[in-house]
């Protein structure tokens, strides 16, 4: 039988536990207005992660241009101004620059390399470094021929089979990207390095963004669960190897045609030839130019679908559109960059799909490396830090996204419900 002493140390320690716990998913009064919360789950039952942006809208209606979310132990603030991310974010840089640490898609699935999701380090330096240096506006015109090239298949690809228009942009993004950065072309959309590849963006956005996956986020202590009782874990683990598999051998293959004097010019060429100098490995290599793949493959496809569905909606745009590049390039030939100047409401038209359907509707989450306050406000060390994107697009007027536009007397377009 334990002794009284005993039994009141562990009542006690239960009662610390508890208020704990209640307190840890409450939010402070220092911390920015939001969402009501409940005992151990904080908003978390309040915020559905298939429409998350439509429910940040919400919110910004009504508790203004920066609140707070507790999110079970995280605090998520959210940004839902323009200037209040260009004070933060931009002149702040110093705090606010780093990456949540998300256990399944930073660690599982991406082995610490994908630079993207890594916090504020000295690898997430230097691989940002390495990628602007042979990725910049310079460099990149050095690939302006492989644009052209897939831009006329683009074309005979839409006029020859216009019912898969969708499977030709997702042609054109990948074999762009691949040969930017890896030097082989996807010269059709039936391949299998096409569906590899996407495979591999989607297991990091289905498995990455999963509700099982958040909650890992959220309650740290569920990462501890062996992958053999976490499927979540263990379908990540899989996905890792099968990634790493595919972005190696890409990266292999590139080192060998670049070695045996068969290669094009491409960002891997680059890379390599700094690579002894810069004293990165094979492992860093893969996912570096794998993850400016991912990058370039699914967020320019998703802008040419979204451009393509805005022209179909606004017939007075696209008309509009096309007066211009008939007067300027006429019939005999296709766009090019000595275009650029002359097409200006082209160019305003494509700038307004970025802002009318945004690629990434919750954008990336940034992260603060210290405590900071702004306008009165708490903003604790390692809060999640979310632009509103859908929000703000909402708000914006068309002179803030592209000065062209008031000029050209367009209307912008109505945001997407």
């Amino acid at each position: 039988m334990m002794s009284p002493t005993v039994v009141v140390a562990v009542f006690g320690l239960g009662i610390v536990l508890l208020i704990r716990l209640l307190m840890i998913c409450r939010r402070p009064k220092s911390y920015p207005p939001g969402p009501p919360t409940i005992p151990a789950l904080g908003s978390l039952h309040q915020f559905a992660s298939n429409d998350g942006h439509l429910t940040l809208q919400k919110w910004a209606n009504h508790y203004g241009p920066i609140y707070s979310v507790i999110l079970g132990t995280q605090t998520m603030v959210v940004l839902s101004s323009d200037v209040i991310v260009k004070e933060l974010l931009d002149r702040k840089s110093s705090i606010y620059s780093s990456r949540p640490d998300m256990y399944i898609a930073s660690n599982v699935l991406s082995g610490g390399f994908r630079y993207l999701l890594e916090g504020y380090n000295t690898r997430w330096c230097t691989s940002r470094k390495l990628t602007h240096q042979l990725f910049n506006v310079q460099t990149s015109k050095k690939y302006v021929v492989y644009q052209d090239l897939e831009s006329v298949q683009l074309c005979h690809d839409l006029l020859e089979d216009p019912a898969n228009f969708k499977s030709h942009l997702r042609r054109f993004a990948t074999s762009l990207s691949t040969i930017m950065i890896f030097g082989f072309r996807c010269p059709t959309y039936d391949g299998h390095e096409i569906d590899k590849l996407y495979h591999a963006i989607d297991a990091l956005s289905v498995l990455g963004r999963s509700v099982m996956a958040s909650l890992m986020d959220i309650y740290p202590i569920l990462g501890y669960i062996p992958a053999f009782l976490n499927p979540i874990k263990r379908q990540a683990e899989r996905a890792l190897d099968e990634t790493l598999q595919l972005y190696r051998r890409y990266w292999d293959l590139a080192k060998k045609n670049q070695a045996i004097g068969l290669g094009v010019h491409c960002f891997c060429e680059d890379l390599s030839s700094i690579q002894s100098k810069e004293n990165f490995s094979d492992d860093e290599a893969t996912f570096m130019s794998g993850m400016v793949l991912e990058g370039g493959s699914d967020s320019t496809s998703t802008t040419l679908l979204g451009f393509i569905q805005a022209m179909a909606l606004f017939p007075e745009a696209q008309r509009r559109g096309q007066e211009e590049v008939d007067r300027v390039v006429g019939k005999e030939r296709l766009p090019n960059l000595d275009d650029w100047n002359d097409l200006p409401y082209t160019r305003a038209c494509v700038k307004e799909i970025l802002r009318w359907l945004p690629a990434a509707t919750l954008g990336m989450a940034h992260s603060t490396t210290a405590k900071d306050m702004y306008q009165g406000y708490e903003i604790p060390k390692g809060a999640q830090v979310i632009q509103n994107i859908w929000y703000g697009a909402a708000l914006l007027s068309p002179g803030v996204i592209c000065k062209t536009l008031p000029l050209l007397g367009h209307i912008p377009l109505p945001l997407v419900p």
